[in-house]
């Protein structure tokens, strides 16, 4: 073997050796460095807190607080792969009261934000949804895989697919709905959706969703020929019904849509 040739397999050595420390300390890095040390300098908007229980940079769990919920428990751990597409992601799994969802957060070199939904489950009585529904639910919501993108001007895609599984009214006599899908879509500024029962409940549920910054959700719900008669009454504490006995929904909402 040459001279040159020895030298340059002894560089290549080398340089594979320096790659491999440096990888090592880049990961020594990651599994000693506790998450709270990057958490105390991450800007985070006003009303939004978040609460280190245990970790590191690679796994842990924090606990994540916002106006509209509690994340009592978010479980998380760094995909490393990622890192080699230029992209940081991590795989979580978080906790509600009354729920959870599993899934890969990821934000690439542009800045966007995806989230990919496994899998989520929340009863139609648990807090988050009590706070907000004008009549006592029951049931489970669930929400099969998904995808939602994100950058920092608002939404840009979402492909949801979601069902209200033995969904009910919670009254003195509770009334079944059967079971409600839907679907929601967003690209290029624009969403689209529907919420649909499925023939088998005391009520019509027939809603679309659709518009830009400021959506429309537009449809009817009504009582079944065999539902309850008290139904109808119980119904007009969200709207009065027409003559047919059906409520009609027309509400507008702002969605911060990306351009």
């Amino acid at each position: 073997m040459s001279r040159d040739a020895a030298t340059e397999r002894l560089t290549g050595k080398l340089i594979g050796l320096g790659l491999l420390l440096l990888t090592t300390w880049l990961l020594a890095m990651i599994w000693l460095t506790p998450i709270s040390f990057v958490l105390e300098r991450t800007p985070l908007p006003p009303t939004v807190s978040i609460t280190p229980l245990e970790g590191n940079l690679f796994r842990g769990q924090l606990q994540l607080t916002t106006p509209q919920a509690t994340i009592k428990q978010l479980d998380y751990r760094l995909v490393p792969s990622a890192l080699l597409r230029g992209a940081v992601a991590m795989d979580i799994q978080a906790y509600v009261t009354g729920g959870s969802l599993n899934g890969r957060l990821s934000l690439n070199r542009h800045r966007d934000l995806t989230l990919n939904i496994h899998e989520a489950r929340l009863l139609a009585d648990a807090p988050l949804i009590v706070n907000q529904a004008p009549l006592p639910l029951s049931g489970v919501l669930v929400l099969e895989p998904s995808r939602v993108t994100a950058s920092e001007q608002g939404l840009r895609q979402a492909e949801t697919v979601f069902y209200w599984e033995q969904a009910g009214l919670q009254f003195e006599n509770p009334v079944s709905l059967g079971r409600i899908d839907g679907t929601i879509r967003i690209e290029d500024g624009q969403i689209q959706g529907e919420i649909r029962d499925n023939g088998e409940g005391s009520l019509i549920v027939a809603l679309t969703l659709s518009g830009g910054r400021s959506a429309q959700l537009v449809g009817r719900i009504q009582p079944r020929a065999d539902a309850p008669s008290w139904l109808g009454q119980s119904l007009a504490m969200i709207g009065r019904p027409d003559p047919q006995g059906a409520i009609l929904i027309r509400q507008t909402f702002p969605l911060p849509l990306a351009d």
